[in-house]
């Protein structure tokens, strides 16, 4: 006897019901992800995903976390970018004295996790997430010319707590910790960068 198959009404999974009920879940909650969305709908994995990628075409779409750029900054950017370039081909030898540095800040107990921040739809919505500053964060500053690293260093107050960044704190760290850490490097000049 060869195998037959059961007769008999078949299950699917991709039963118009259910393919309405999941597009209205991701309507409801597009952020919530594939997994909690199958549990909420009681529906299997391996019958959940077939309807979401191909009855309704949705795919995770990562949202970005990004920085607001304004106009007047894009100006500014082109105008320095220009002005660099004319001092680069004046002086080939500035890469080898250029120091460029920056401050960032770590904020400790909340962060955007891109790995967890996704939006289910057919068609990726280009979503940008801005978050208000964390209060609790670490404030760290580093320089990097063509061949080394300097720093870090932590801008924190003598409890070890971290403060701000502001025109006396800077000076201090430039004075004590940079004049130190370029020193060894024997240059007679340095062209220094801050962003």
């Amino acid at each position: 006897m060869k195998n037959r198959k059961p007769q008999g009404r078949q299950c699917s999974g991709r039963a118009p019901d259910n393919v309405q009920r999941v597009r209205d879940a991701f309507l409801r909650i597009p952020r919530r992800s594939a997994r909690r969305q199958a549990l909420t709908l009681r529906l299997k994995d391996s019958r959940f995903r077939p309807i979401l990628h191909k009855d309704l075409h949705h795919h995770p779409h990562k949202i970005r976390v990004v920085q607001e750029i304004n106009k007047q900054d894009k100006v500014s950017r082109h105008q320095f970018c220009n002005e660099f370039l004319n001092l680069v081909n004046k002086n080939r030898d500035i890469m080898k004295r250029l120091l460029m540095s920056d401050e960032a800040h770590f904020h400790v107990p909340r962060y955007v996790n891109e790995q967890n921040c996704s939006h289910w739809a057919p068609h990726n919505p280009h979503e940008l997430y801005q978050r208000p500053p964390p209060s609790a964060k670490l404030t760290m500053w580093c320089a990097v010319p063509s061949y080394c690293m300097i720093g870090p260093y932590f801008f924190e107050n003598v409890e070890g707590r971290t403060v701000s960044v502001n025109a006396r704190r800077y000076k201090v760290m430039l004075e004590t910790f940079l004049r130190n850490e370029v020193r060894p490097l024997q240059l007679d000049f340095l062209w220094f960068q801050k962003n």
